[in-house]
């Protein structure tokens, strides 16, 4: 069976392929009309319980031919309807295979998830992102947190706006509008303003990466951080993600931003930066990579770089807002233990986070999922942190070098840039087309929401787990530990 296909999709495109079958081999208008008849039954069952979405469409319009059959006398055009019926079906089976309802992982903690939203204004920061004068910094917040009701709340899709998310995500690529309206359909494992569990709980803080990057972007590993007892609050960083959907207007990706990443860099910086993966020593390719960058112009790098400071600036108001933060319907106050407060983020989330971490006292420990900037380089970290990466990325490895605090390398073999969200699971199309790594993408995400668990239980509440023991502890071949226990004063390995 073709993966990402439910019964009632087979049901479908098997009733229109039996009655073209019928049809052409048993030509009389009373059965062709009866089999007409049970493949609008299916089409009918499939429209009514799952709703109708693009991957479809060549299947009804299939419907439509494979009818025709029957009311033409004509055996040639017969056929050829009946091949017009064959490869519009096989359109639909290919179009559900690289764009299928995916099911998300389970999440394995002790608790229920809810989730609910707060919008935030800085209202000291004017914003850099619009020309309108007196506009001032928003952010949208979605936070997931332990409940011990798991059946009470409103059941929550994947992607809430699904049009607005699908055009956002889409502008800029060769890939239609509609295409990821589907992610409308996917269940995730976390309900809309559940009640919040009895207790106080550590709180960590999410930020995606710049362009394709929301806030729920990797819902598999924050879900099941909130079922083992965190309140995550993933960030919306307004005209830095894709889009970031307030209550009364949506704010998308900046266009200038865009422009810049858009932009090919001179080829003289191409060729050093295509030359920084074939360069084994973790020294010599930051040295290299930093040559690059030194040399690629500020119409580009200015723009990432605004980006980052922005990051930077909406992580350290979130953290000023946590004693205030509640939404409408959960009173989150209460049950936060600002003691126990912990940065993480995607790509150039990362970058700020580590940053972040840097130089805020209230951070206690930090994770950076593949993310590395030039502004990282000179970081001496004095928290604990864990830094995720893929293969070939060896750049990471400097905050490694020089924390001064207790700090684990992960290198995730087989993977890309892309595996360290949640592109991993959505189409097994990027797998071919070279945009992910040949690692199952399921297998890399539970790798992530293992070792991040384990992490933050480690430093936030104290509990030790095998998984950080070093390489022996790992679970998975294609998991790679180094870990540095710094814990003397002066920064020296003991």
């Amino acid at each position: 069976m073709v993966p990402g296909i439910n019964s009632l999709d087979a049901l479908l495109l098997t009733a229109v392929i039996a009655t073209v079958f019928i049809s052409l081999v048993r030509p009389k208008p009373s059965v062709s009309l009866a089999a007409c008849a049970a493949v609008a039954v299916a089409a009918m069952l499939q429209l009514m319980v799952d709703g109708p979405r693009w991957q479809i469409v060549p299947a009804y319009l299939a419907l439509i031919i494979a009818a025709s059959i029957s009311l033409s006398s004509r055996r040639w055009l017969r056929f050829a309807c009946a091949g017009f019926t064959v490869v519009l079906t096989g359109l639909a089976l290919a179009a559900i295979w690289a764009f299928p309802i995916f099911k998300l992982p389970e999440v394995k903690g002790e608790y229920a998830v809810g989730t609910t939203s707060v919008f935030l204004t800085d209202h000291t920061r004017e914003e850099r992102y619009t020309e309108q004068a007196g506009d001032r910094r928003r952010l949208a917040l979605r936070i997931w947190y332990p409940s011990d009701e798991p059946s009470y709340g409103q059941e929550r899709k994947y992607f809430e706006q699904a049009l607005v998310r699908s055009k956002a995500i889409t502008t800029g690529t060769p890939l239609p509008w509609f295409t990821f309206t589907h992610l409308g359909k996917v269940d995730v494992q976390s309900r809309t303003d559940a009640r919040i569990a009895n207790g106080s709980f550590p709180v960590l803080i999410y930020s995606h990466g710049l362009g394709i990057g929301w806030s729920s972007g990797n819902t598999p590993l924050v879900e099941h951080l909130a079922s083992h007892g965190y309140i995550v609050i993933g960030v919306g960083h307004s005209y830095i993600g894709s889009s970031v959907i307030f209550p009364d207007a949506v704010t998308l990706f900046d266009t200038a931003t865009r422009a810049a990443m858009n932009t090919e860099p001179p080829e003289e910086v191409m060729n050093i930066y295509r030359g920084v993966k074939d360069i084994e020593d973790p020294g010599r390719q930051l040295e290299v990579f930093m040559r690059a960058m030194d040399m690629m112009p500020t119409s580009i790098k200015g723009k990432v770089d605004q980006a980052l400071q922005t990051q930077i600036d909406d992580q350290k108001f979130v953290l000023d807002s946590l004693s205030s933060l509640a939404s409408s319907t959960v009173d989150l106050g209460p049950h936060m233990d600002l003691s126990k407060v912990g940065l993480f983020g995607n790509s150039i989330g990362g970058s700020a986070a580590m940053i972040t971490c840097g130089d805020n006292p209230v951070c206690g420990a930090v994770a950076n999922l593949d993310g590395f900037h030039p502004d990282q380089a000179d970081l001496e970290l004095t928290v604990p942190s864990l830094t995720l990466h893929s293969s070939g990325n060896l750049l990471v490895k400097v905050n490694f070098d020089r924390a001064k605090a207790d700090a684990y390398l992960l290198e995730i073999t087989d993977t890309t840039h892309f595996n360290f969200f949640d592109f991993a699971i959505m189409s097994p199309l990027y797998q071919r087309l070279g945009v992910l790594g040949s690692i199952n993408g399921k297998e890399g995400l539970e790798i992530q929401r293992e070792y991040i668990t384990a992490f933050f239980n480690g430093y936030l509440r104290g509990q030790s787990s095998p998984l950080l023991q070093g390489n022996i502890a790992n679970q998975s071949r294609h998991a790679i530990l180094i870990r540095r226990q710094r814990t003397s004063a002066d920064g020296e390995i003991p």
